[in-house]
Protein backbone atom coordinates (compact mmCIF):
# COMPACT_ATOMS: atom_id res chain seq x y z
CA UNK A 1 0.00 0.00 0.00
CA UNK A 2 3.04 2.29 -0.04
CA UNK A 3 2.23 3.36 -3.60
CA UNK A 4 -1.31 4.26 -2.66
CA UNK A 5 -0.22 6.20 0.42
CA UNK A 6 2.19 8.11 -1.80
CA UNK A 7 -0.63 8.79 -4.23
CA UNK A 8 -2.83 10.15 -1.44
CA UNK A 9 -0.11 12.57 -0.37
CA UNK A 10 0.26 13.70 -3.97
CA UNK A 11 -3.47 14.37 -4.08
CA UNK A 12 -2.97 17.04 -1.45
CA UNK A 13 0.13 18.71 -2.93
CA UNK A 14 0.23 18.44 -6.74
CA UNK A 15 -1.52 20.49 -9.37
CA UNK A 16 -4.09 18.82 -11.61
CA UNK A 17 -1.72 18.60 -14.59
CA UNK A 18 0.87 16.78 -12.47
CA UNK A 19 -1.85 14.51 -11.17
CA UNK A 20 -2.87 13.68 -14.72
CA UNK A 21 0.69 12.65 -15.57
CA UNK A 22 0.88 10.30 -12.59
CA UNK A 23 -2.10 8.32 -13.80
CA UNK A 24 -0.60 7.97 -17.26
CA UNK A 25 1.73 5.34 -15.75
CA UNK A 26 1.20 1.67 -16.76
CA UNK A 27 -2.09 0.31 -15.45
CA UNK A 28 -0.71 -3.04 -14.22
CA UNK A 29 0.19 -1.63 -10.81
CA UNK A 30 -3.40 -0.65 -10.14
CA UNK A 31 -4.69 -4.20 -10.59
CA UNK A 32 -2.71 -5.20 -7.51
CA UNK A 33 -4.82 -3.08 -5.17
CA UNK A 34 -7.78 -4.55 -3.37
CA UNK A 35 -9.77 -1.45 -2.52
CA UNK A 36 -12.64 -3.05 -0.58
CA UNK A 37 -13.86 -6.62 -0.08
CA UNK A 38 -17.32 -7.47 -1.41
CA UNK A 39 -19.20 -7.13 1.93
CA UNK A 40 -17.91 -3.57 2.33
CA UNK A 41 -18.75 -2.74 -1.27
CA UNK A 42 -22.26 -3.93 -0.52
CA UNK A 43 -22.48 -1.39 2.31
CA UNK A 44 -21.36 1.40 -0.04
CA UNK A 45 -23.88 0.45 -2.74
CA UNK A 46 -26.70 0.04 -0.21
CA UNK A 47 -25.98 3.55 1.09
CA UNK A 48 -26.15 4.98 -2.45
CA UNK A 49 -29.52 3.36 -3.06
CA UNK A 50 -30.78 4.64 0.30
CA UNK A 51 -29.92 8.16 -0.82
CA UNK A 52 -31.86 7.63 -4.03
CA UNK A 53 -34.92 6.43 -2.12
CA UNK A 54 -34.74 9.25 0.43
CA UNK A 55 -34.54 11.86 -2.33
CA UNK A 56 -37.56 10.35 -4.09
CA UNK A 57 -35.52 9.52 -7.20
CA UNK A 58 -36.23 5.83 -6.71
CA UNK A 59 -39.88 5.10 -6.21
CA UNK A 60 -39.49 2.30 -3.71
CA UNK A 61 -37.36 1.17 -0.76
CA UNK A 62 -33.76 -0.15 -0.87
CA UNK A 63 -35.12 -3.61 -0.05
CA UNK A 64 -36.76 -3.72 -3.49
CA UNK A 65 -33.34 -3.44 -5.16
CA UNK A 66 -31.49 -6.15 -3.25
CA UNK A 67 -30.72 -8.15 -6.41
CA UNK A 68 -29.30 -5.03 -8.10
CA UNK A 69 -27.27 -4.15 -4.99
CA UNK A 70 -25.85 -7.68 -4.75
CA UNK A 71 -24.82 -7.80 -8.42
CA UNK A 72 -23.33 -4.31 -8.41
CA UNK A 73 -21.32 -4.99 -5.23
CA UNK A 74 -19.88 -8.14 -6.82
CA UNK A 75 -18.93 -6.23 -9.97
CA UNK A 76 -17.22 -3.53 -7.93
CA UNK A 77 -15.27 -6.05 -5.85
CA UNK A 78 -13.85 -7.64 -9.02
CA UNK A 79 -13.45 -4.69 -11.37
CA UNK A 80 -13.08 -1.48 -9.36
CA UNK A 81 -9.33 -1.80 -8.96
CA UNK A 82 -8.90 -2.44 -12.70
CA UNK A 83 -10.70 0.79 -13.51
CA UNK A 84 -9.24 2.87 -10.68
CA UNK A 85 -6.40 4.31 -12.75
CA UNK A 86 -8.62 5.62 -15.52
CA UNK A 87 -11.27 6.85 -13.12
CA UNK A 88 -8.84 8.91 -11.08
CA UNK A 89 -7.08 10.17 -14.17
CA UNK A 90 -10.33 11.36 -15.71
CA UNK A 91 -11.57 12.68 -12.40
CA UNK A 92 -8.79 15.27 -12.30
CA UNK A 93 -10.31 17.01 -15.33
CA UNK A 94 -13.93 15.95 -15.17
CA UNK A 95 -15.36 17.67 -12.08
CA UNK A 96 -15.57 14.57 -9.94
CA UNK A 97 -18.06 12.64 -12.06
CA UNK A 98 -15.87 9.80 -13.29
CA UNK A 99 -16.55 7.66 -10.22
CA UNK A 100 -20.28 7.86 -10.86
CA UNK A 101 -19.82 7.06 -14.53
CA UNK A 102 -17.81 3.96 -13.66
CA UNK A 103 -20.64 2.63 -11.51
CA UNK A 104 -22.99 2.76 -14.45
CA UNK A 105 -20.44 1.30 -16.86
CA UNK A 106 -19.87 -1.70 -14.60
CA UNK A 107 -23.51 -2.57 -14.31
CA UNK A 108 -25.24 -0.53 -16.98
CA UNK A 109 -27.75 -3.14 -18.09
CA UNK A 110 -29.39 -3.35 -14.69
CA UNK A 111 -29.15 0.30 -13.78
CA UNK A 112 -30.58 1.35 -17.13
CA UNK A 113 -34.00 0.62 -15.64
CA UNK A 114 -33.46 3.28 -12.96
CA UNK A 115 -31.61 5.91 -14.93
CA UNK A 116 -33.14 8.65 -12.76
CA UNK A 117 -30.45 8.01 -10.15
CA UNK A 118 -27.92 9.64 -12.51
CA UNK A 119 -29.28 13.03 -11.41
CA UNK A 120 -28.53 12.32 -7.73
CA UNK A 121 -25.25 10.40 -7.75
CA UNK A 122 -23.11 13.27 -9.11
CA UNK A 123 -24.11 15.26 -6.03
CA UNK A 124 -22.91 12.44 -3.80
CA UNK A 125 -19.41 12.04 -5.24
CA UNK A 126 -17.55 15.21 -6.14
CA UNK A 127 -13.84 15.36 -6.83
CA UNK A 128 -13.23 16.52 -3.25
CA UNK A 129 -15.36 13.70 -1.88
CA UNK A 130 -13.36 11.14 -3.90
CA UNK A 131 -10.17 12.47 -2.36
CA UNK A 132 -11.57 12.01 1.13
CA UNK A 133 -12.97 8.57 0.32
CA UNK A 134 -9.56 7.38 -0.84
CA UNK A 135 -8.02 8.73 2.34
CA UNK A 136 -10.59 6.83 4.39
CA UNK A 137 -9.87 3.63 2.41
CA UNK A 138 -6.16 4.06 3.05
CA UNK A 139 -6.90 4.46 6.75
CA UNK A 140 -8.86 1.17 6.76
CA UNK A 141 -6.15 -0.78 4.95
CA UNK A 142 -3.21 0.80 6.78
CA UNK A 143 -4.13 1.39 10.45
CA UNK A 144 -0.84 3.22 11.12
CA UNK A 145 -0.40 5.70 8.27
CA UNK A 146 2.50 8.14 8.39
CA UNK A 147 0.05 11.06 8.48
CA UNK A 148 -3.57 11.32 9.69
CA UNK A 149 -6.25 10.80 7.06
CA UNK A 150 -8.28 13.76 5.88
CA UNK A 151 -11.52 13.89 7.88
CA UNK A 152 -14.79 13.26 6.08
CA UNK A 153 -16.82 16.43 5.53
CA UNK A 154 -19.49 15.26 3.12
CA UNK A 155 -23.25 15.38 3.53
CA UNK A 156 -24.53 15.68 7.09
CA UNK A 157 -26.58 12.73 8.34
CA UNK A 158 -30.39 13.04 8.26
CA UNK A 159 -31.29 9.86 10.17
CA UNK A 160 -33.66 11.73 12.50
CA UNK A 161 -35.34 13.83 9.78
CA UNK A 162 -38.82 12.65 8.65
CA UNK A 163 -39.19 11.17 5.19
CA UNK A 164 -41.15 13.16 2.56
CA UNK A 165 -44.85 12.24 2.62
CA UNK A 166 -46.57 10.49 -0.29
CA UNK A 167 -47.37 12.86 -3.18
CA UNK A 168 -44.89 15.38 -1.82
CA UNK A 169 -45.39 18.75 -3.51
CA UNK A 170 -42.15 20.77 -3.78
CA UNK A 171 -42.34 24.44 -2.85
CA UNK A 172 -39.09 25.74 -4.41
CA UNK A 173 -39.67 29.44 -3.71
CA UNK A 174 -40.25 28.83 -0.01
CA UNK A 175 -37.26 26.47 0.16
CA UNK A 176 -35.03 29.06 -1.53
CA UNK A 177 -36.15 31.83 0.85
CA UNK A 178 -35.56 29.66 3.92
CA UNK A 179 -32.22 28.43 2.63
CA UNK A 180 -31.04 31.99 2.13
CA UNK A 181 -31.93 32.85 5.73
CA UNK A 182 -30.33 29.68 7.07
CA UNK A 183 -27.09 29.60 5.08
CA UNK A 184 -26.31 33.31 4.81
CA UNK A 185 -24.77 34.35 8.13
CA UNK A 186 -25.66 37.66 9.66
CA UNK A 187 -22.06 38.42 10.61
CA UNK A 188 -22.83 41.72 12.29
CA UNK A 189 -25.42 40.17 14.61
CA UNK A 190 -23.22 37.20 15.42
CA UNK A 191 -20.17 39.34 16.19
CA UNK A 192 -22.11 41.77 18.36
CA UNK A 193 -24.08 39.19 20.36
CA UNK A 194 -22.15 35.93 20.00
CA UNK A 195 -25.50 34.16 19.57
CA UNK A 196 -26.37 31.17 17.44
CA UNK A 197 -28.06 32.08 14.20
CA UNK A 198 -31.76 31.14 14.36
CA UNK A 199 -34.46 30.88 11.70
CA UNK A 200 -38.17 30.53 12.52
CA UNK A 201 -40.80 29.14 10.13
CA UNK A 202 -44.27 30.35 11.18
CA UNK A 203 -47.80 29.77 9.93
CA UNK A 204 -51.24 28.46 10.84
CA UNK A 205 -51.79 24.76 11.49
CA UNK A 206 -52.08 22.60 8.37
CA UNK A 207 -49.89 24.78 6.14
CA UNK A 208 -47.17 22.14 5.82
CA UNK A 209 -44.46 23.70 7.98
CA UNK A 210 -43.13 20.31 9.09
CA UNK A 211 -43.00 18.94 5.54
CA UNK A 212 -41.23 22.08 4.28
CA UNK A 213 -38.69 22.03 7.13
CA UNK A 214 -37.94 18.35 6.47
CA UNK A 215 -37.44 19.03 2.76
CA UNK A 216 -35.06 21.87 3.62
CA UNK A 217 -33.14 19.65 6.06
CA UNK A 218 -32.69 16.98 3.37
CA UNK A 219 -31.46 19.46 0.77
CA UNK A 220 -27.89 18.56 -0.27
CA UNK A 221 -26.64 22.15 -0.06
CA UNK A 222 -27.90 22.36 3.52
CA UNK A 223 -26.39 18.98 4.37
CA UNK A 224 -22.99 20.03 3.05
CA UNK A 225 -23.14 23.14 5.24
CA UNK A 226 -23.66 20.94 8.31
CA UNK A 227 -21.39 17.91 7.87
CA UNK A 228 -21.81 16.86 11.52
CA UNK A 229 -25.48 16.23 10.92
CA UNK A 230 -29.00 17.59 10.92
CA UNK A 231 -30.78 16.71 14.18
CA UNK A 232 -34.59 16.75 14.21
CA UNK A 233 -36.56 17.12 17.45
CA UNK A 234 -40.36 17.14 17.60
CA UNK A 235 -41.20 19.33 20.58
CA UNK A 236 -45.01 19.58 20.64
CA UNK A 237 -47.33 20.78 23.39
CA UNK A 238 -46.03 18.38 26.06
CA UNK A 239 -42.26 18.14 25.46
CA UNK A 240 -40.00 15.75 27.34
CA UNK A 241 -36.66 17.61 27.51
CA UNK A 242 -34.58 14.71 28.86
CA UNK A 243 -35.68 12.42 26.03
CA UNK A 244 -34.93 15.17 23.49
CA UNK A 245 -31.48 15.70 24.99
CA UNK A 246 -30.81 11.97 24.60
CA UNK A 247 -31.86 12.18 20.93
CA UNK A 248 -29.22 14.87 20.33
CA UNK A 249 -26.50 12.77 21.96
CA UNK A 250 -27.49 9.63 20.05
CA UNK A 251 -27.57 11.51 16.74
CA UNK A 252 -23.94 12.51 17.39
CA UNK A 253 -22.92 8.90 18.12
CA UNK A 254 -23.01 9.12 21.92
CA UNK A 255 -25.36 6.18 22.40
CA UNK A 256 -24.44 5.56 26.04
CA UNK A 257 -24.87 9.14 27.24
CA UNK A 258 -27.10 9.51 30.30
CA UNK A 259 -27.34 12.43 32.72
CA UNK A 260 -29.39 12.87 35.86
CA UNK A 261 -30.86 16.32 35.31
CA UNK A 262 -31.08 19.31 33.00
CA UNK A 263 -27.99 21.16 34.35
CA UNK A 264 -25.86 18.05 33.73
CA UNK A 265 -27.30 17.61 30.26
CA UNK A 266 -26.78 21.28 29.50
CA UNK A 267 -23.09 21.11 30.41
CA UNK A 268 -22.58 17.81 28.58
CA UNK A 269 -24.26 18.87 25.33
CA UNK A 270 -22.61 22.30 25.38
CA UNK A 271 -19.22 20.58 25.44
CA UNK A 272 -20.26 18.01 22.84
CA UNK A 273 -21.56 20.61 20.37
CA UNK A 274 -18.82 23.20 20.88
CA UNK A 275 -16.78 22.06 17.89
CA UNK A 276 -19.61 20.70 15.74
CA UNK A 277 -21.26 22.09 12.62
CA UNK A 278 -24.84 20.91 13.16
CA UNK A 279 -28.31 22.10 12.25
CA UNK A 280 -30.84 21.57 15.04
CA UNK A 281 -34.48 21.53 13.87
CA UNK A 282 -37.15 22.08 16.52
CA UNK A 283 -40.52 21.16 15.05
CA UNK A 284 -43.88 22.29 16.44
CA UNK A 285 -42.67 24.63 19.20
CA UNK A 286 -45.31 26.20 21.46
CA UNK A 287 -43.22 27.74 24.23
CA UNK A 288 -40.29 30.13 23.95
CA UNK A 289 -38.63 28.51 26.96
CA UNK A 290 -38.70 25.12 25.25
CA UNK A 291 -36.71 26.60 22.36
CA UNK A 292 -34.33 28.54 24.60
CA UNK A 293 -33.18 25.41 26.46
CA UNK A 294 -31.79 24.05 23.19
CA UNK A 295 -30.32 27.34 22.00
CA UNK A 296 -28.25 27.36 25.19
CA UNK A 297 -26.33 24.17 24.27
CA UNK A 298 -25.55 24.91 20.60
CA UNK A 299 -21.98 25.59 19.56
CA UNK A 300 -20.90 28.70 17.62
CA UNK A 301 -20.92 26.85 14.28
CA UNK A 302 -24.37 25.34 14.84
CA UNK A 303 -27.64 26.84 13.67
CA UNK A 304 -31.28 26.48 14.67
CA UNK A 305 -34.41 26.08 12.55
CA UNK A 306 -37.77 25.97 14.32
CA UNK A 307 -41.39 25.68 13.22
CA UNK A 308 -44.22 27.26 15.17
CA UNK A 309 -47.70 28.69 14.82
CA UNK A 310 -46.86 31.66 17.06
CA UNK A 311 -45.03 34.64 15.56
CA UNK A 312 -44.43 36.06 19.05
CA UNK A 313 -42.17 33.12 19.86
CA UNK A 314 -39.91 33.84 16.87
CA UNK A 315 -39.64 37.51 17.84
CA UNK A 316 -38.88 36.57 21.44
CA UNK A 317 -35.97 34.38 20.35
CA UNK A 318 -34.56 37.05 18.07
CA UNK A 319 -34.84 34.62 15.15
CA UNK A 320 -35.01 35.49 11.47
CA UNK A 321 -38.67 34.78 10.75
CA UNK A 322 -40.33 33.47 7.61
CA UNK A 323 -44.13 33.34 7.36
CA UNK A 324 -45.40 30.44 5.26
CA UNK A 325 -48.40 31.31 3.12
CA UNK A 326 -51.11 29.30 1.40
CA UNK A 327 -50.48 27.39 -1.79
CA UNK A 328 -51.30 29.29 -4.95
CA UNK A 329 -54.21 28.02 -7.04
CA UNK A 330 -52.00 26.01 -9.40
CA UNK A 331 -50.15 24.29 -6.56
CA UNK A 332 -53.43 23.59 -4.75
CA UNK A 333 -54.99 21.93 -7.80
CA UNK A 334 -51.87 19.82 -8.29
CA UNK A 335 -51.83 18.63 -4.67
CA UNK A 336 -55.54 17.81 -4.80
CA UNK A 337 -55.04 15.88 -8.04
CA UNK A 338 -52.03 14.00 -6.67
CA UNK A 339 -53.99 12.66 -3.71
CA UNK A 340 -57.10 12.01 -5.81
CA UNK A 341 -54.86 9.95 -8.14
CA UNK A 342 -55.94 11.74 -11.30
CA UNK A 343 -54.10 13.98 -13.72
CA UNK A 344 -54.64 17.63 -12.89
CA UNK A 345 -56.18 18.19 -16.34
CA UNK A 346 -58.76 15.51 -15.54
CA UNK A 347 -60.12 17.15 -12.39
CA UNK A 348 -63.94 17.52 -12.65
CA UNK A 349 -65.75 20.84 -12.11
CA UNK A 350 -66.57 19.84 -8.51
CA UNK A 351 -62.85 19.79 -7.74
CA UNK A 352 -62.61 23.56 -8.10
CA UNK A 353 -65.39 24.03 -5.55
CA UNK A 354 -63.59 21.60 -3.21
CA UNK A 355 -60.37 23.58 -3.61
CA UNK A 356 -62.15 26.81 -2.66
CA UNK A 357 -63.70 25.15 0.38
CA UNK A 358 -60.21 24.03 1.44
CA UNK A 359 -58.88 27.55 0.97
CA UNK A 360 -55.65 26.19 -0.56
CA UNK A 361 -54.67 24.80 2.86
CA UNK A 362 -52.33 21.83 2.17
CA UNK A 363 -53.66 19.58 4.96
CA UNK A 364 -57.30 20.08 3.92
CA UNK A 365 -56.46 19.48 0.23
CA UNK A 366 -54.52 16.34 1.14
CA UNK A 367 -57.39 14.89 3.16
CA UNK A 368 -60.00 15.89 0.58
CA UNK A 369 -58.03 14.34 -2.28
CA UNK A 370 -57.41 11.19 -0.24
CA UNK A 371 -61.19 10.67 0.06
CA UNK A 372 -61.42 10.58 -3.73
CA UNK A 373 -58.36 8.35 -3.94
CA UNK A 374 -60.10 5.87 -1.62
CA UNK A 375 -63.14 5.68 -3.91
CA UNK A 376 -65.56 8.29 -2.56
CA UNK A 377 -67.30 10.62 -5.02
CA UNK A 378 -66.60 14.28 -5.68
CA UNK A 379 -70.32 15.03 -5.18
CA UNK A 380 -70.35 13.52 -1.67
CA UNK A 381 -67.14 15.32 -0.75
CA UNK A 382 -68.56 18.65 -1.91
CA UNK A 383 -71.80 18.07 -0.02
CA UNK A 384 -69.87 17.39 3.19
CA UNK A 385 -67.84 20.58 2.78
CA UNK A 386 -70.97 22.61 1.96
CA UNK A 387 -72.42 21.55 5.31
CA UNK A 388 -69.11 22.21 7.15
CA UNK A 389 -68.76 18.48 7.98
CA UNK A 390 -65.00 18.34 8.46
CA UNK A 391 -65.34 14.91 10.06
CA UNK A 392 -65.98 13.54 6.57
CA UNK A 393 -62.41 14.33 5.55
CA UNK A 394 -60.74 12.20 8.20
CA UNK A 395 -63.23 10.10 10.20
CA UNK A 396 -60.56 7.71 11.49
CA UNK A 397 -57.99 10.05 13.04
CA UNK A 398 -59.63 13.47 12.92
CA UNK A 399 -56.41 15.20 11.90
CA UNK A 400 -58.10 18.45 10.81
CA UNK A 401 -59.87 18.57 14.13
CA UNK A 402 -56.69 17.68 15.97
CA UNK A 403 -54.76 20.53 14.33
CA UNK A 404 -57.47 23.09 15.04
CA UNK A 405 -58.36 21.82 18.51
CA UNK A 406 -54.70 21.89 19.58
CA UNK A 407 -54.41 25.53 18.55
CA UNK A 408 -57.58 26.47 20.41
CA UNK A 409 -56.64 24.59 23.57
CA UNK A 410 -53.42 26.60 23.90
CA UNK A 411 -55.40 29.84 24.34
CA UNK A 412 -56.16 31.23 27.79
CA UNK A 413 -59.80 30.56 28.78
CA UNK A 414 -61.24 34.08 28.08
CA UNK A 415 -59.47 34.32 24.71
CA UNK A 416 -60.50 30.76 23.83
CA UNK A 417 -64.15 31.62 24.42
CA UNK A 418 -63.80 34.81 22.38
CA UNK A 419 -62.27 32.88 19.46
CA UNK A 420 -64.99 30.23 19.54
CA UNK A 421 -67.60 32.99 19.29
CA UNK A 422 -66.22 33.84 15.85
CA UNK A 423 -68.18 30.81 14.65
CA UNK A 424 -71.04 33.22 13.85
CA UNK A 425 -68.82 35.06 11.35
CA UNK A 426 -69.32 33.94 7.77
CA UNK A 427 -66.44 32.73 5.61
CA UNK A 428 -64.74 35.29 3.35
CA UNK A 429 -66.27 38.20 5.28
CA UNK A 430 -64.19 40.95 6.87
CA UNK A 431 -65.23 42.11 10.33
CA UNK A 432 -64.14 45.47 11.71
CA UNK A 433 -62.07 45.67 14.87
CA UNK A 434 -64.74 47.93 16.35
CA UNK A 435 -67.40 45.25 15.76
CA UNK A 436 -65.27 42.62 17.48
CA UNK A 437 -64.78 44.90 20.47
CA UNK A 438 -68.58 45.19 20.62
CA UNK A 439 -69.00 41.41 20.47
CA UNK A 440 -66.31 40.51 23.00
CA UNK A 441 -67.00 43.44 25.30
CA UNK A 442 -70.79 43.14 25.39
CA UNK A 443 -70.74 42.11 29.07
CA UNK A 444 -68.47 44.98 30.10
CA UNK A 445 -65.96 42.67 31.78
CA UNK A 446 -62.84 43.72 29.83
CA UNK A 447 -61.53 47.15 28.75
CA UNK A 448 -61.44 47.81 25.02
CA UNK A 449 -57.63 47.94 24.83
CA UNK A 450 -57.40 44.38 26.17
CA UNK A 451 -59.95 43.20 23.59
CA UNK A 452 -57.89 44.77 20.81
CA UNK A 453 -54.88 42.95 22.25
CA UNK A 454 -56.84 39.68 21.89
CA UNK A 455 -57.19 40.31 18.16
CA UNK A 456 -53.43 40.89 17.90
CA UNK A 457 -52.67 37.62 19.67
CA UNK A 458 -55.08 35.60 17.50
CA UNK A 459 -53.36 37.02 14.41
CA UNK A 460 -49.89 36.22 15.75
CA UNK A 461 -50.98 32.66 16.45
CA UNK A 462 -52.15 32.25 12.84
CA UNK A 463 -55.80 31.80 13.84
CA UNK A 464 -57.21 34.84 12.00
CA UNK A 465 -56.16 37.14 9.19
CA UNK A 466 -55.82 40.84 10.06
CA UNK A 467 -55.25 43.85 7.80
CA UNK A 468 -54.85 47.54 8.54
CA UNK A 469 -53.67 49.27 11.72
CA UNK A 470 -55.28 49.29 15.15
CA UNK A 471 -57.84 50.53 16.12
CA UNK A 472 -59.17 50.38 12.54
CA UNK A 473 -58.19 46.82 11.58
CA UNK A 474 -60.27 44.24 9.74
CA UNK A 475 -60.42 40.53 10.60
CA UNK A 476 -61.31 37.53 8.45
CA UNK A 477 -61.23 33.76 8.89
CA UNK A 478 -59.81 31.04 6.69
CA UNK A 479 -62.55 28.75 5.34
CA UNK A 480 -61.38 25.62 7.21
CA UNK A 481 -61.16 27.13 10.74
CA UNK A 482 -64.46 28.88 10.05
CA UNK A 483 -66.11 25.50 9.46
CA UNK A 484 -64.65 24.22 12.70
CA UNK A 485 -65.79 27.28 14.68
CA UNK A 486 -69.27 27.18 13.16
CA UNK A 487 -69.70 23.68 14.58
CA UNK A 488 -68.34 24.70 18.01
CA UNK A 489 -70.44 27.81 18.63
CA UNK A 490 -73.33 27.35 21.08
CA UNK A 491 -76.73 28.94 20.33
CA UNK A 492 -75.64 31.12 17.38
CA UNK A 493 -79.03 32.88 17.15
CA UNK A 494 -78.73 34.15 20.71
CA UNK A 495 -75.14 35.26 20.12
CA UNK A 496 -76.25 37.21 17.04
CA UNK A 497 -78.98 38.86 19.10
CA UNK A 498 -76.54 39.80 21.87
CA UNK A 499 -74.18 41.25 19.29
CA UNK A 500 -76.91 43.43 17.81
CA UNK A 501 -77.99 44.56 21.26
CA UNK A 502 -74.45 45.75 21.94
CA UNK A 503 -75.08 48.36 19.23
CA UNK A 504 -77.91 49.96 21.21
CA UNK A 505 -80.49 47.26 21.78
CA UNK A 506 -82.33 44.73 19.67
CA UNK A 507 -84.96 47.24 18.56
CA UNK A 508 -82.24 49.51 17.20
CA UNK A 509 -80.69 46.60 15.37
CA UNK A 510 -84.02 45.58 13.85
CA UNK A 511 -84.81 49.16 12.80
CA UNK A 512 -81.38 49.35 11.15
CA UNK A 513 -82.09 46.08 9.37
CA UNK A 514 -85.44 47.40 8.13
CA UNK A 515 -84.12 50.77 7.01
CA UNK A 516 -80.81 49.68 5.49
CA UNK A 517 -81.50 46.15 4.35
CA UNK A 518 -79.61 43.06 5.47
CA UNK A 519 -76.48 43.49 3.36
CA UNK A 520 -76.25 47.21 4.08
CA UNK A 521 -76.61 46.49 7.80
CA UNK A 522 -73.61 44.20 7.64
CA UNK A 523 -71.59 46.91 5.93
CA UNK A 524 -72.81 49.63 8.28
CA UNK A 525 -71.83 47.96 11.54
CA UNK A 526 -68.96 45.83 10.25
CA UNK A 527 -70.61 42.47 11.07
CA UNK A 528 -70.36 39.30 8.98
CA UNK A 529 -73.22 36.90 9.86
CA UNK A 530 -73.06 33.21 9.02
CA UNK A 531 -75.88 31.49 7.08
CA UNK A 532 -77.16 29.57 10.11
CA UNK A 533 -77.49 32.79 12.20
Amino acid sequence: MGGQAQTLNLFETLQEQQLYQIFCQPPEQFTEYQVLPEPEWREVVTWLFQQGCEKGVLGDTPESYQDVITDLAAELAVNFNKHLRQVLKDDANNGGKAFVGMLFDLHGATLAQIAEIREVLPQLATRQDMRRILAAISQLQNPNPPAPATPWHGLGAVDTVPQPPPHFLPRPEDIAALKERLLTPNHQTLVMTGQVQKVGLQGMGGLGKTVLAAALARDNEVRREFPDGIIWLTVGTNPKPMALYETIAEALGETSAYKEGEPQWNAYLSDLLRGKRCLLVLDDVWSQREAERFVEVLGPDCRLLLTTRDARLIAGLGANGYELGMLDDTQARQLLANWARVHVEMLPPEAEAVRKHCGNLPLALTLAGAQIGMGNSWADLLTALDTADLHYLDPSEGSIYKVLKTSVEQLAAPLRQAYLELGIVAADVQVSEAALVKLWGRRGEMPDYRLRQWLTELAQRGLVFVSGESPSRWMSLHDVPQKYLREQVQNPARLHRDWLQSYGGLATGLRLATLLGYSRLIKAVGIGISPDG
